[in-house]
C-alpha cells in the first residue's frame, strides 16, 4: 500500500515508491466501470522522475482505461495500444490533471486538462469495455509501479464542462501550495 503522507500538501495525499506500492478501488458499475458511457477522471498529482520506464497511475483491466507516464509524456488509452499522449506533468511539482471521455458510437473524444486549462483534445476509435477487475492506482497489473505522490482522486459519470474543471482546480489548488 502507498504511503500516507502530509508532506508538502494540506490535507494528506498518498506517496508511492515507483517499486511495489499502489492502492485498489472495487470493481463498482457506474463508479469505476464505463464502457460507452461518459466520464472524467482528475486527481492530482507529484512525479518524483522523468518517466524514462513506463509508470501507470491508473489501470481499470484489460480494454478498459488506463493514464499512465513515459519520458515526461502522460498517455491515456487501452491495452490495445490506441492512446492519446501530451506532455502534462511537471516534475516535482504538483499538477492538477483531468481527463474528460465523452463516448459516442463512433469512439471517444478525450479533452486533457493541466491546471484548470485545455491542454489538447482527440478521438480515438471503439469504447472502453465494462469489466470486473479492480481499479488500480499506482501500478498496471504487477508492473510499471508509479514513483511519486498523488492526491484527490476523484473519477465523475459525466463529462465535466471547461468551467467546471477550473473551478475544481481553484478550489483545491491552495491545499498544494499554488
Amino acid at each position: 500500500s502507498p504511503t500516507f503522507t502530509t508532506d508538502d500538501v494540506r490535507g494528506g495525499c498518498f506517496s508511492f515508491n515507483g517499486t511495489n506500492q499502489y492502492a485498489t478501488v472495487p470493481d463498482v458499475t457506474g463508479v469505476t466501470d464505463f464502457d460507452t458511457t461518459d466520464f472524467t477522471i482528475d486527481f492530482w498529482i507529484k512525479a518524483n522522475t522523468s518517466g524514462i520506464s513506463t509508470q501507470t497511475i491508473a489501470y481499470k483491466g484489460f480494454n478498459s482505461y488506463r493514464i499512465w507516464y513515459y519520458n515526461g509524456t502522460t498517455f491515456i488509452g487501452d491495452d490495445s495500444g490506441t492512446s492519446l499522449g501530451t506532455s502534462l506533468i511537471i516534475q516535482n511539482a504538483w499538477t492538477n490533471l483531468v481527463f474528460t471521455i465523452d463516448s459516442n458510437a463512433f469512439g471517444r473524444t478525450i479533452t486533457r486538462y493541466r491546471n484548470g486549462s485545455s491542454i489538447a483534445s482527440g478521438s480515438i476509435s471503439g469504447q472502453y469495455l465494462a469489466n470486473a477487475s479492480s481499479l488500480q492506482i499506482g501500478r498496471l497489473s504487477s508492473s510499471e509501479y508509479f514513483d511519486g505522490k498523488i492526491a484527490v482522486f476523484k473519477i465523475y459519470d459525466r463529462v465535466l464542462t471547461g468551467t467546471e474543471v477550473l473551478a475544481n482546480y481553484n478550489a483545491y489548488k491552495g491545499r498544494f501550495g499554488l
